[in-house]
């Protein structure tokens, strides 16, 4: 454990020696394009693992795979007393889904300076389904080791894409874990759960954050949240890497949570969807099937909501959708429709792929020329019969 609190510290200290520009109010509806483009995205990594299950034993080991390759004398950090700063709270064994409390401490006690936001505890893995119209695409599907509970999906720090830079904007082999050369982690967008002070217990969705919420995870403060990991038919070996965004706080001390801290201490992309259904004739009856699916769907970003593009996919059962303008919105959110037309969709209930690509690209110049986006995932049910024709009406 001691590897782990080295890794997390170090990193985190890290990010006191970068800076990031721009501002915008996180609540606010309408930008300014050309100002929006300056700002800097504001990801780091605090810490990756591996972690290995032994369902015997009931056990979850934890190996650090990530290490900041900067110097510096990490003793004042690892002398006693020592805290554990990635815990397992509980875990439970149901054939070959696991059922954990993960519990995320962030290692600096009273420095308010240090204030996490937008902390995501990202699942990494391999990954078998494809087809996507961004054909670098790839995410978990059955069969596979797969977060089965996320709260969302994001690209960020995924080891086939990250580079091996030496700096927390990159991914890195450790010496104490398998290299991803080994384990040939083929996931480019994985599952998440997100850590924040708002969300009140382990298993609480996402939507019980406050619409405006700047989503803060404060110095020294323990958030706990509850995973449903389905193991894949290899086994389960996968990665554990924490996200969170940061920005030095404005102003002399003492600062104020959330105030003291500019709109661009927070992720630029967005952090939850709803979407509604509001029309469903989608069917199948085993020899043919088709339909149409009306969706509405209020997007929340911190930044300028209506700046996104909301785009809605299934391989093989409807060709991506994009919506590019929002119908109506508030604070802190948009909402945008969506509609499906002429789809072949399979049997029982189909996954849909949301995409919401903000203003940004490049993932820190890191994925040039890609869409910084945030992912979700929803299920459509699919009907046994095609929908009845309109009643016609009656004929004076």
């Amino acid at each position: 454990m001691k590897h782990i609190l080295w890794a997390l510290l170090i990193s985190l200290f890290l990010i006191t020696l970068m800076s990031c520009s721009g501002s915008s109010s996180p609540v606010e509806v309408v930008a300014e394009p050309d100002q929006r483009q300056a700002f800097e995205i504001p990801h780091c990594l605090w810490g990756l693992w591996e972690v290995t299950a032994d369902p015997d034993k009931a056990t979850l080991e934890f190996t650090q795979l990530r290490m900041s390759q900067l110097h510096l004398n990490a003793l004042p950090f690892l002398e006693p007393p020592v805290n554990s700063m990635l815990t397992v709270e509980s875990v439970e064994f149901n054939g070959n889904i696991i059922d954990v409390d993960i519990g995320l401490r962030h290692p600096f006690l009273g420095l308010t300076q240090f204030t996490g936001f937008d902390v995501k505890g990202i699942l990494i893995s391999n990954g078998s389904v494809s087809g996507f119209e961004d054909t670098e695409l790839v995410m978990a599907g059955e069969g596979d080791t797969r977060l089965l509970n996320p709260d969302g999906y994001t690209r960020w720090w995924n080891p086939s894409e990250f580079p091996i830079t030496g700096t927390i904007f990159g991914y890195t082999d450790g010496l104490l874990g398998v290299p991803h050369s080994t384990a040939n982690y083929t996931s480019t967008i994985n599952g998440y759960k997100f850590f924040c002070d708002d969300i009140t217990f382990p298993s609480a969705h996402i939507n019980s954050v406050p619409v405006t919420s700047r989503c803060t995870f404060a110095a020294g403060q323990k958030n706990v949240r509850h995973y449903t990991i389905e193991v894949g038919d290899d086994g389960l070996i996968f990665n554990y890497a924490i996200d969170a965004s940061w920005k030095f706080p404005i102003g002399p001390s003492p600062w104020d949570v959330p105030g003291s801290f500019g709109p661009d201490a927070n992720c630029p992309e967005a952090w939850n969807i709803i979407a509604t259904e509001t029309e469903n004739t989608l069917w199948n009856d085993g020899e043919d099937s088709g339909g149409d699916l009306e969706l509405q769907i209020h997007v929340w970003d911190h930044f300028d909501a209506v700046m996104n593009a909301v785009k809605i996919e299934s391989p093989g059962n409807f060709d991506a959708v994009v919506s590019s303008t929002p119908v109506s919105g508030g604070e802190g959110y948009s909402t945008y429709e969506i509609d499906v037309s002429d789809a072949t969709p399979s049997p029982d209930a189909i996954e849909i792929l949301v995409t919401v690509e903000c203003e940004k690209i490049g993932y820190q110049e890191i994925l040039p020329g890609a869409n910084v986006s945030a992912y979700f995932t929803l299920t459509a049910q699919v009907y046994d019969d095609p929908p009845p024709p309109p009643n016609p009406g009656k004929i004076a």
